[in-house]
């Protein structure tokens, strides 16, 4: 999280508490196993190298900030299926690119 542009963040949470958490984050796996798995066996494995977030950082981190336990995400299959997703998940407004 230390690599975030730390100046989105109030602006984020504020709109998060106004409107909720709009857009689902986008979760991807590495390991062909878990891609198709909607709720993937963690055993012997960390949950963050089975599941990992695609697209959606700053939220999940404010998200936290806010004291969440839960959050709406895409589990997709691959990264063309991510990358397409990208697109409509992002909210320009937060993304300084």
């Amino acid at each position: 999280m230390d690599k975030l542009p730390m100046h989105f963040m109030p602006k984020m949470q504020a709109d998060m508490v106004e409107r909720g958490m709009v857009h689902p984050i986008i979760l991807f796996s590495p390991y062909k196993e878990h891609q198709t798995d909607p709720n993937p066996d963690f055993t012997g494995r960390n949950k963050r190298e089975v599941l990992r977030v695609y697209m959606g950082h700053k939220r999940v981190y404010v998200a936290k900030q806010l004291g969440y336990t839960h959050i709406s995400a895409y589990h997709v299959k691959t990264d063309e299926d991510a990358r397409r997703l990208c697109g409509k998940t992002t909210i320009r407004e937060f993304c300084p690119n």
